[in-house]
């Protein structure tokens, strides 16, 4: 991805608090953690967390929004921190909105931080700091014996205390 404001590519990528929308709600909500608080895009970028009800991006040419932006100072570098890339991702080949699912269990580090953007849609289980993929057998076994979400996530914080999830037809208040 571009590194400055002047990349003919477009803006660098800025950093940015998850949301989603619920159906027939234009209000974007954060996307809350049960232990780590709202989750951020990118949260070792060391720039503040954008975030904005209407869904609005941050304005680059505004000063204080420009801020927000993962910009490399040391041009001679070619990462723009510490030692990651942010790079370009591919486009979904199947639309967001059009994802069908109503469960999801997503393990793989950090799992929250870079794909909750794509997939917030119904109940979704997944990682907020690096998994060893030890909840995955234990989350079908309480799945299919009928546990609770809260029961589930219980069960599978006992086995690598990593996990967690959210279901994306409530707001933050009633999660």
């Amino acid at each position: 991805m571009p590194f400055d404001f002047n990349d003919p590519r477009g803006n660098p990528p800025y950093n940015y608090y998850l949301t989603y929308e619920i159906p027939g709600d234009s209000t974007h909500y954060k996307i809350e953690s049960a232990e780590f608080a709202a989750i951020q895009r990118f949260p070792d970028s060391l720039k503040p967390a954008w975030f904005s009800e209407d869904g609005r991006e941050p304005d680059p040419q505004n000063p204080e929004e420009a801020a927000y932006y993962i910009v490399n100072p040391d041009p001679a570098a070619t990462t723009h921190f510490r030692r990651k890339t942010i790079v370009f991702r591919k486009e979904l080949e199947i639309p967001k909105e059009n994802l069908k699912y109503s469960r999801l269990f997503y393990d793989s580090c950090n799992s929250g931080n870079y794909f909750l953007d794509t997939f917030n849609r119904g109940v979704v289980f997944f990682t907020l700091k690096n998994s060893d993929g030890l909840g995955f057998i234990a989350y079908i076994k309480a799945h299919l014996e009928g546990k609770s979400n809260n029961e589930i996530w219980s069960i599978i914080q006992s086995y690598q205390p990593v996990y967690d999830y959210y279901d994306f037809t409530k707001p933050p208040s009633q999660q």
